[in-house]
């Protein structure tokens, strides 16, 4: 039986998405990956501007479609990975029985974002819903960036 990770934001729409395609792009059909969000946000597209710049990180966002966080898909979870500490109290709710922690805490080092300051391991990634490419870039930059760092971390 192959292992899940999910990957939770707020509304399932921009960084828990990207996410789940970068790690679908480099981990296959060996694992179960899927995203949702705590809002509880159903069949939305992923954000536009996300989709325009997922060519540049080899993933596709057309065909997601968002969903939320329950007590069945985090239950279901060998690894859920959180945007923010308040994600990450929500997803306690659930009682998870598989590893819970930040993305951010798979960065290296501190990763500056230009607009939203500078992201240190284990802080919150901010949420560039609604704003332009040239501020939502570089947090994909630090989602994939993170996000191949934890890959390193699995069995």
């Amino acid at each position: 039986m192959s292992q899940t990770i999910c990957v939770v934001c707020s509304g399932n729409i921009c960084r828990s998405p990207f996410v789940e395609y970068i790690l679908k792009r480099e981990l296959g059909d060996s694992w179960n990956i899927y995203s949702a969000g705590t809002l509880g946000i159903e069949n939305s597209s992923a954000y536009e501007v996300c989709c325009a710049l997922a060519p540049d990180y080899n993933v596709d966002l057309s065909s997601h479609l968002s969903q939320g966080a329950t007590h069945k898909n985090i239950k279901a979870s060998n690894y859920i990975l959180a945007m923010t500490q308040n994600h990450l109290n929500h997803i306690q709710m659930f009682s998870p029985k598989g590893e819970v922690k930040l993305l951010s805490e798979y960065l290296l080092e501190p990763f500056s974002l230009g607009f939203f300051g500078t992201v240190e391991p284990g802080a919150d990634i901010p949420d560039p819903m609604g704003l332009p490419a040239p501020i939502v870039k570089p947090v994909l930059d630090l989602l994939e960036k993170a996000t191949l760092e934890f890959i390193k971390t699995l069995d």
